[in-house]
């Protein structure tokens, strides 16, 4: 009986290691599609990987934004002077738990809002505040465990 309990023992281990590197295998790299500047100057991106069958994974997703406001008049046009245009540089960021599904598959879309709060411009008379123009760059999707993919950097202009 020693002999063969050793034997199924060392069955197991062999299965158990052949079963990981499978798995290990079967994980593939976070793919990220072009990201999306929307109407309002919010980035929309949208991701996949593959894992494992039901596995929740945490995902995070950041980008270094570049913006500038201006304060428009009642025909949405600029205002001219430096006291009328605020530039903001600012890091957004946005975490997103997802679970595969039955074969491993993660898809995943995430919205990085533009950082709206942060403009401080006192605009005159009937004048208000718009965004002109917004930059997305150093885009990442990474996961709990650190693995990452980037995408291209993203621009969108709205008032010229």
């Amino acid at each position: 009986m020693g002999k063969s309990f050793e034997a199924v023992l060392g069955m197991g281990v062999v299965c158990a290691v052949l079963l990981s590197i499978g798995v290990r295998a079967e994980a593939q790299a976070i793919v990220v599609s072009d990201p999306f500047i929307n109407e309002a100057g919010d980035l929309e991106v949208e991701f996949s990987q593959r894992t494992l069958p039901r596995a929740e994974v945490l995902y995070r997703a950041r980008a270094l934004v570049d913006m500038t406001a201006v304060c428009v008049d009642g025909l949405a046009r600029p205002l001219r002077g430096q006291r009328y245009r605020q530039t903001i540089h600012v890091v957004v960021e946005r975490s997103l738990p997802l679970l595969a599904d039955f074969s491993g598959h993660v898809f995943g879309f995430v919205t990085l809002y533009a950082p709206r709060d942060e403009v401080t411009l006192a605009c005159p008379g009937g004048s208000i505040p718009k965004l002109a123009w917004v930059r997305y760059g150093d885009i990442e999707v990474r996961n709990q465990i650190g693995e990452a993919a980037r995408a291209r950097s993203t621009s969108r202009t709205f008032v010229r």
